[in-house]
Formats: structure tokens, C-alpha cells, sequence
């Protein structure tokens, strides 16, 4: 007996049912988007079948000026802790300007990242941040940058010479301009956490107002200051915080995969062709970036503008040239050839003879007379104000293209992802702020078609600017019947620097029109509409949740293409955040 079941007892193990082990795959993912202002702030939480959670932190930033914006940028970072209960598996830092990630900065008490100005350059001995009162240090396992972040990549190098050169002559020419007439240029400079203030040395004898705002807290009479620009902390300095963790660099066409979670991660930007910087240029590795520059007529104005306000270029500019050429630099720095050129100085303080000594022979002294008594260098002779015939520094203007250019080579340094879920297929397409250029440069990838088809949703590039989003690839190639847009834009923010944030081409909400209208077919959720604008209301002061537009689901629109269950489908999967007037986040679940 004894035999038998020693024998037998085997075969029973044999026959008995295998546990089975449960395959981890995907339950939800969830995109939260944060409305603290103009800028982008968005949490992916992945939940697995055994509920385990996998969480993305996409960019934190606000555009600096904006009211109340950076502790509204607080508090959706504390949700966010809040919410990963204190681990974050990744950041993602997408490129550096404000609105993407000043509050890794400004809200460092929270997310325990070091200091800039306490950071050892190389970060290897970060000094520990101080947290805020009762905040734990969340965990944090990686960071995501691009190639671009490289500090010892060469072509990240060449960018940031293109970059600081435009810049020199952007800041030289708002600097000239001064406070009230840069403005436009100022606005865009934001983007880079730059402003403009006066400095304490007087520059004119006559007294100016004093603006109000950014610039000054009245308008009382006051001695007028040479304006100076006062940088923000800078952009890559906030990154070297970030520096400190984890860091990957990705690379165009990487593929990352978040284990236990089916979720691959495709790099579809930044392009290594430089050319995306600046389209048609000419690039050539190891030609010192100022002889590639010399020809162009952009050359000619950031020289001009060093020039004028007195600056000298720094070595990134002069780098590589020889001294003919920087001789020829100086040359295009000058409107006029320089032996028809009178020196306005010593036409001012000499009034009616003195000529710089090239010009004495080619211009008679009654032109010199000509200019004098019409273009306002009389007005002490004879008190007829005349200045306003000139157009001295009217050129600088020509900054705000520089300006924008500079933005643009920054926006398309932009890290692009494309998250698949990978038992449907679908895709989250997070581009941060790449533009037309960029993107062009995706088609490199060989699943661009695949991945672009598959996307459900949109996360749009720069606030939904004119440039930002590459309609034909929209319309070709995001063909997905369940594709839902998000944008991160405070419309009215926007509207107070006269930019057109989203473009009507793109998406016009009052007229229900545009190419993303069209594709999404009237999906689209708008992190603000609007804000309060008094700082009163009811005799109260207005809380940071009452800047905010009140939040409601969309309606659907009358000239969306789209069914009513269809449209339902998708109002379902909008939750609103707390509270629940003022919410400071919208969520969007994906149906898998």
C-alpha cells in the first residue's frame, strides 16, 4: 500500500490545475491638466491590472508677469504629490523656457529639488533644498531630457551660440528702445524668463512718468534710468536642478518601456538636423558659427544693435573670425556706407561744422546745416521741436523678429513623445512646443505614419499658435476617428499681449472652426478660457481659485461633425478637478 502511493502521489501532482499567474497589463491611463495659467503642467498616471500606478510628470511652468500664476503653479504641484503619493517615477522636462519649467524653480520647496544657486556645477554634492512647512521630499526615479540638455554634446554647443547671439542683439535693441517703445519685444522675452527694468543711473536730463507694472509700481515723475534687462533665473540653470536626478538623454527614434504596464515610449524630436533651427540656412559642422552668419541680413542687424546701445559682442559672436571679417562685420553694422555717414554725436554737440573727418569732402556743409536745423538739433536755438522727423532707432523694431526667431530655435529643441499603448495600439502624442519645423523633421522616424494615425490624443504644441502645429500632417496623417485635443492656454493671459493663442486657423471656439476643429470634430478642452480680472469682487479679495474661469464640460458644438453618443463618449471622459467652481485641473480618461 505504502508502494502504491508512493508511486501514485506524482501523478497526482501531475494532474492537478496550474495556478495561473496574472499577465500585468493596462487598466486606464489618465492625463491631468493643470489651469494655473499660461503655460504647461500635465500628470499621466498608467494603472495596471494588479492596480499598481506608473506616474509621468509633463513640464511645470507658468510665463512669468502673470498674476497670482505661480501659486496657482504651487498648488498643482502639491496636488500632483498629493496625488502620486509622493513618488514620481518620471519628469519630463520638455525644453527650457518659462512656461514649461519655472516652477521646477519656483516650486522646488515642494519637489525637493536643489537650488540653483546652491548647485555644485558639476552636481555631484547637490546641497539639499529646504522643504515647505510639513512637505515631505517626493521620490523621484528619472528624468527625461532631450539630446539638447547635453552639456557635452557639440551640436547642443552650436545651438546655444546661435541662441546667446540672437539674444545679445535682441536684448541690445530693447535696451535702446527702451521700456515703453520694446514692449513688444519684452513680451516675447518672457517666454525666457526676461524683463526689462530701469537701472539707477540717470540717462536724460528731462523727466519721464514711470511706468506702471512689470516695470515700476507708479506712475510718479522720476528721474528716467538707462533700462537694463534683468534675466530671470536662467532657464539652464534650472535645468542643472533637474541634472541632479537620474538624467536621460533621449535621442530621436528611442524607444523607452514602462515595465508591468504595456506602454512603449517613442522619441520623435528633437531632429539632430540642425536645419530645423533655422529653415534654409546653411550649417556645416565645425565652421565657427559667426562666418556661417556673416552674409545674412540678420548678421547685419545683430551687429547694428550691439553697436547702438553700446554693447560689444561677447565671444561666441566674434568666434572664429578673422579680423578682416570682424572689419566686415562692423561694416554691415552701418546703414549707409560709412563715407556718407555723419556722426550724430558731433553733429549735436557742434551743431552746424564739425563732420567726422571721411565725410568733409563727400558732404557739403549745408547738408550738414539741413540736417541740424530740421531733425530737431536746434530745438535749444530755436525751440521748435523737430526730433519727431527722425527714425533713429524706428529699426529696432526689427528686434521683434529676432526676437520670435530666438523663440522658435528654443521651441524646436522641444523633447517629443509618443506614448503607445500597446494591446490597443493607441497613442498620446506630447510634442511640448515643437513647431512646423520640428515636426517636419519627424518623418525620419520609420512609425511616424503608424504612430500619427493611432493618435486618440493631442497634447498641442506652443498654446496653439499659428506655426506650432503642422496642419498637413494633421490632416493627413492624425486621422484617428477618436482624436481629442488639449490645450494649455490661458486665453486671457494671452489676450493681454496681443497674441492669438489658439490661432483661428487652428481652432477659432467662437466660430466653431479651424483644422483641429475639423479633425477632432469639436474635441477639444481649453484649460482656460478666461480669468477674473479684478482684484475686487463682492467688496472681497479675489482668491487664487477665483483667477480662474469656472470650468464646465463642453457642449457640443453645432458644427461638429460628430453623433451624440459619440460626443457623450467623450464628455464622459472628462472629470473636472477640485474645487469644483474654480477647478485647478481637468482630467481626460483614455477608453481603452
Amino acid at each position: 500500500m505504502d508502494m502504491i502511493d508512493s508511486m501514485t502521489a506524482p501523478q497526482s501532482a501531475a494532474l492537478a490545475p496550474k495556478k495561473t499567474v496574472k499577465r500585468r497589463k493596462l487598466k486606464s491611463v489618465r492625463v491631468r491638466m493643470y489651469r494655473h495659467g499660461l503655460g504647461d503642467c500635465f500628470l499621466l498616471t498608467f494603472t495596471n491590472n494588479k492596480d499598481e500606478k506608473h506616474h509621468i510628470m509633463i513640464d511645470c511652468g507658468v510665463l512669468p508677469m502673470s498674476s497670482g500664476a505661480n501659486r496657482r503653479l504651487d498648488l498643482a504641484v502639491q496636488n500632483i504629490i498629493q496625488e502620486t503619493g509622493g513618488h514620481i517615477h518620471t519628469i519630463v522636462a520638455t525644453h527650457e523656457h518659462a512656461d514649461h519649467i519655472s516652477g521646477f524653480q519656483s516650486a522646488r520647496e515642494y519637489l525637493g529639488i536643489p537650488s540653483v544657486e546652491l548647485l555644485d556645477e558639476d552636481c555631484k554634492k547637490p546641497v539639499n533644498v529646504k522643504l515647505a512647512k510639513d512637505a515631505q521630499k517626493p521620490t523621484i526615479d528619472k528624468v527625461w531630457l532631450a539630446w539638447t540638455e547635453n552639456a557635452t554634446d557639440p551640436q547642443r554647443k552650436r545651438i546655444i551660440q546661435r541662441v546667446e547671439t540672437i539674444s545679445l542683439a535682441v536684448q541690445a535693441a530693447a535696451m535702446k528702445l527702451g521700456v515703453e517703445k520694446s514692449k513688444a519685444i519684452q513680451d516675447i522675452l518672457l517666454f525666457n524668463g526676461a524683463y526689462l527694468e530701469a537701472s539707477n543711473e540717470p540717462e536724460q536730463e528731462h523727466a519721464v512718468p514711470k511706468p506702471d507694472g512689470v516695470f515700476g509700481a507708479s506712475s510718479q515723475t522720476e528721474q528716467p534710468k538707462k533700462p537694463k534687462f534683468e534675466i530671470a533665473t536662467s532657464m539652464a540653470k534650472i535645468m542643472n536642478g533637474l541634472r541632479c536626478y537620474n538624467v536621460e538623454y533621449l535621442e530621436p527614434k528611442d524607444v523607452r518601456s514602462i515595465q508591468g504596464f504595456r506602454v512603449k515610449v517613442h522619441v520623435l524630436g528633437p531632429s539632430r538636423d540642425l536645419a530645423m533651427l533655422n529653415p534654409g540656412a546653411s550649417i556645416v559642422e565645425n565652421v565657427p558659427l559667426a562666418k556661417d552668419l556673416l552674409p545674412k541680413q540678420s548678421t547685419a542687424f545683430m551687429a547694428a544693435a550691439i553697436r547702438n546701445a553700446g554693447l560689444k559682442p561677447d565671444g561666441y559672436f566674434s568666434a572664429g573670425l578673422s579680423s578682416a571679417e570682424l572689419a566686415q562685420l562692423d561694416e554691415l553694422s552701418l546703414p549707409f556706407d560709412r563715407s556718407r555717414t555723419i556722426t550724430l554725436d558731433k553733429i549735436r554737440q557742434n551743431k552746424q561744422q564739425q563732420v567726422s573727418e571721411n565725410t568733409k569732402e563727400a558732404l557739403p556743409e549745408e547738408y550738414v546745416n539741413f540736417f541740424v536745423n530740421h531733425y530737431g538739433y536746434q530745438d535749444e536755438i530755436d525751440s521748435s521741436d523737430q526730433g519727431w522727423r527722425r527714425i533713429d532707432n524706428d529699426w529696432l523694431q526689427m528686434g521683434e523678429t529676432l526676437a520670435l526667431q530666438q523663440v522658435s530655435i528654443i521651441n524646436n529643441t522641444s523633447l517629443v513623445l509618443a506614448f503607445e499603448l500597446e494591446d490597443s495600439g493607441k497613442v498620446l502624442l506630447f510634442p511640448g512646443d515643437a513647431e512646423e519645423e520640428s515636426w517636419e523633421k519627424w518623418t525620419d522616424h520609420p512609425d511616424l505614419k503608424r504612430l500619427l494615425n493611432k493618435t486618440v490624443l493631442y497634447k498641442v504644441s506652443h498654446h496653439g499658435s499659428v506655426n506650432a502645429t503642422d496642419k498637413k500632417m494633421l490632416k493627413e496623417l492624425m486621422v484617428n476617428p477618436d482624436l481629442t485635443a488639449l490645450i494649455p492656454v490661458d486665453i486671457s493671459r494671452a489676450n493681454e499681449n496681443d497674441w492669438e493663442f489658439p490661432a483661428k486657423s487652428l481652432y477659432d471656439p467662437k466660430r466653431q472652426e479651424g483644422a483641429l476643429f475639423e479633425q477632432t470634430k469639436g474635441r477639444i478642452i481649453l484649460a482656460v478660457d478666461a480669468r477674473e480680472s479684478v482684484a475686487e469682487k463682492d467688496g472681497k479679495s479675489v482668491t487664487d481659485w477665483e483667477r480662474i474661469e469656472p470650468f464646465k464640460k463642453p457642449s457640443k458644438p453645432t458644427a461638429a461633425k460628430i453623433t451624440d453618443v459619440n460626443w457623450n463618449k467623450f464628455t464622459a471622459a472628462v472629470n473636472i478637478g477640485e474645487p469644483a467652481e474654480t477647478p485647478l485641473w481637468i482630467d481626460y480618461t483614455i477608453a481603452l
